[in-house]
């Protein structure tokens, strides 16, 4: 995108509208809004302000400064008009604004911050020959989230524009970030154990269903509470089942679409879904998708970089925690009871952290701590989460049936995943 006014079909236009607003612009699909190719045909050659970084926008932390140089050249031998260079819109408002110096530091004396002038517009500059003119564009951010600014900039007959693009992140979302998040590696052993666990679920002379979503559904009694659970993009594989051991079927290959309570919604090739039949009968086998477990890794690894404050509070912080005796709303082991009065005894930061292998109770405790919570602070707003409705439903199902007077609102997604 260069001069002003190009029609879409040439490899570069405006996004500039008649407003002083955006149109809608996916850097990733329009390739010629921030990759500016320099032409030393040109009268005047204009650099591009923060450039891309391997195809991305640049990362910048919230409340620092950041500036970057815009250079003006003339490549001819008259001089050249710069009727003005503005800002003519950023997201969000004011988030740019442009200098003829560049932004003072903490160790620029006091002579040079008093000459230093900030605003949104630069007008009435002449460009010489051979002698490049720079203008510094500057971004402060104030919130999380991507920053967007054009800068138009109208020399001699011309109207040239730049897009600007920057990530403002605060250091522990960029901690969290990774260049190669799900990156190849061997298998280890958390994944062939959980590799192994999965052939519980195989089935055999089992029926899929049809759905009026064009989807296929396969029901697997008491799911919610089967451990390992599946999750959405986990692998499935179907093949017809013959009572001849010796006759061979293909094997079809789908994925896990998602989760509604004990049914599992299947997604398969088209040519599977158009020769399928309610009646036929299915040995399905189940594999883990290893993009779930390289996230887990990418997360511990980006750990590693925050601060001890965040993942462990009680550290830094004190706290201090006396057990409170309670009468429990259901049957509690010892150390059910124990973890329980911790919580409800414990006065300083969070978080708590229940944890154990499937089946020693641990939904049961968290349940008595929300009821006892519930019941000895009558302030108390809770708010319940899980990674999947169906488990979420399942906890408020334990909490029903251990108190029907308290106060319950339930939000899920309509599609139950």
């Amino acid at each position: 995108m260069d001069k002003f006014g190009r029609d879409h079909g040439d490899d570069e236009y405006s996004v500039a509208g008649d407003k002083q607003e955006f149109s809608f612009i996916d850097f990733e699909d329009d390739d010629s809004v921030c990759n500016y190719q320099s032409n030393e045909d040109e009268p005047v050659v204009i650099s591009n302000p923060f450039p891309f970084v391997r195809g991305k926008p640049q990362s910048v932390f919230v409340g620092e400064t950041f500036s970057y140089p815009i250079t003006l050249e003339n490549t001819t031998r008259e001089s050249v008009p710069l009727w003005v260079v503005k800002i003519f819109c950023s997201n969000p408002d004011d988030s740019f604004t442009l200098s003829l110096l560049k932004p003072p530091s903490v160790d620029s004396d006091a002579n040079y911050i008093q000459r230093f002038l900030k605003g949104f517009s630069l007008d009435d500059r002449t460009l010489q020959p051979q002698r490049p003119l720079t203008i510094w564009l500057t971004c402060k951010p104030k919130e999380i989230g991507l920053h967007t600014s054009i800068v138009e900039l109208d020399v001699g007959d011309d109207r040239i524009e730049r897009v600007v693009f920057l990530l403002a992140e605060d250091k522990v979302s960029q901690s969290l970030s990774s260049r190669k998040p799900y990156s190849r590696t061997p298998r280890r052993g958390q994944e062939l154990h959980l590799e192994k666990e999965m052939r519980n679920y195989d089935t055999v002379n089992a029926r899929i269903k049809i759905r009026r979503d064009r989807l296929l559904a396969l029901e697997l009694p008491g799911l919610a509470e089967r451990r390992p659970a599946l999750v959405h993009g986990d692998i499935v594989f179907a093949r017809l089942t013959f009572e001849d051991p010796n006759h061979s079927t293909p094997t079809h290959q789908g994925y896990i679409y998602r989760i509604e309570a004990d049914e599992v919604i299947l997604k398969f090739r088209e040519y599977f879904q158009v020769q399928h039949h309610p009646r036929n009968l299915y040995d399905i086998q189940f594999s883990c998708n290893r993009i779930n477990m390289r996230r887990l890794y990418q997360a511990v690894q980006a750990a590693e970089g925050l601060d001890l404050n965040l993942l462990f509070p009680s550290e830094v912080i004190e706290r201090s925690n006396k057990g409170t005796p309670l009468v429990p709303f259901a049957s509690l082991n010892q150390k059910q009871l124990l973890a329980v009065e911790m919580i409800l005894g414990c006065k300083g930061a969070p978080p708590f952290v229940i944890h154990g292998p499937p089946g020693t109770g641990k939904t049961m405790t968290v349940v008595e701590a929300i009821l006892q919570l519930y019941t000895k602070r009558k302030n108390a707003c809770i708010l319940v989460c899980a990674a999947s409705n169906s488990a979420a439903d399942h906890i408020l199902q334990k909490i029903v049936s251990n108190s029907e007077r308290n106060r319950k609102n339930n939000l899920c997604s309509h599609s139950k995943r």
